[in-house]
């Protein structure tokens, strides 16, 4: 009798759930078209292209001028104005600017990359904070972002994109 028991229980909480499970509402969003329409996101993609632009035109800037460098040493080469030790000494000397650059370059990625955090961080806080009050408010279970082309498949949902543009609106 008591193993019965246990065993009507059991399937009594198994329904229970398989009807709550079916129960739970989906929706999705296209965070990606979501952003693009954001006026802060131009603006802050407007000043990411100012400062890559000005990384870019210093980082250039450098380049010609090493390579001006280099066409002055190969003439003093070719009309034999340095010494072996003169002439060795430069070689380290553009050996080491070489370095410099690409220590430049990486540092120019990691700034814009930074950069990038930090202009949109608030952005997304914003657009994540608006996503949950609209799935809190019409009782969706899961909210699935269908922009970054992981879902293969998904049941039917509800597009709340327009929700929740609304809601950042408001």
């Amino acid at each position: 009798m008591r193993v019965l028991n246990i065993i009507l229980v059991s399937l009594f909480f198994l329904f229970a759930t398989t009807a709550d499970a079916q129960e739970q509402k989906f929706a999705h969003v296209n965070l990606g078209n979501l952003l693009e329409v954001l006026p802060e996101t131009s603006e802050a993609e407007r000043k990411m292209e100012e400062l890559r632009d000005s990384l870019v035109m210093s980082f250039e800037e450098r380049v010609a001028q090493l390579e001006e460098d280099f066409g002055v040493f190969q003439r003093e080469i070719a009309e034999g104005n340095l010494s072996r030790i003169d002439q060795q000494k430069k070689e380290q000397k553009f050996q080491q600017e070489q370095e410099q650059l690409r220590t430049f370059e990486q540092r120019m990625q990691q700034r814009l990359q930074q950069e990038r955090q930090l202009m949109l961080g608030p952005i997304l806080q914003k657009v994540e904070t608006a996503i949950s009050d609209v799935a809190k408010e019409n009782d969706f279970a899961f909210v699935f972002d269908v922009s970054g082309g992981s879902m293969l498949f998904a049941a039917e949902s509800k597009d709340v994109t327009a929700l929740v543009l609304a809601r950042l609106k408001e």
